[in-house]
């Protein structure tokens, strides 16, 4: 059985970090081929407006066929 190597973290100043142009599905609200958290109290339409937003981007009306990948992901207690 092989030994585990040991991995090091790499760390990058914030300074040293370059600024990206971000591209807007909703702006300000969400960002377009990011990852997004849709959070609040239970019973607020959480799951209602996640629907519908996966809906118009995986069938936006202005496309005929839409090409890309939607997900989405819901865990409750």
């Amino acid at each position: 059985m092989k030994k585990a190597q040991k991995t090091v973290p790499v760390l990058v100043r914030l300074a040293d970090v370059k600024s990206k142009q971000v591209e807007w599905l909703w702006k300000p609200y969400l960002p377009a081929g990011k990852v997004t958290i849709l959070e609040g109290d239970p019973g607020a339409g959480k799951t209602w407006v996640a629907l519908a937003i996966l809906k118009q981007t995986a069938n936006p009306p202005w496309k005929r066929h839409a090409t890309g990948c939607e997900m989405c992901l819901q865990a409750d207690r």
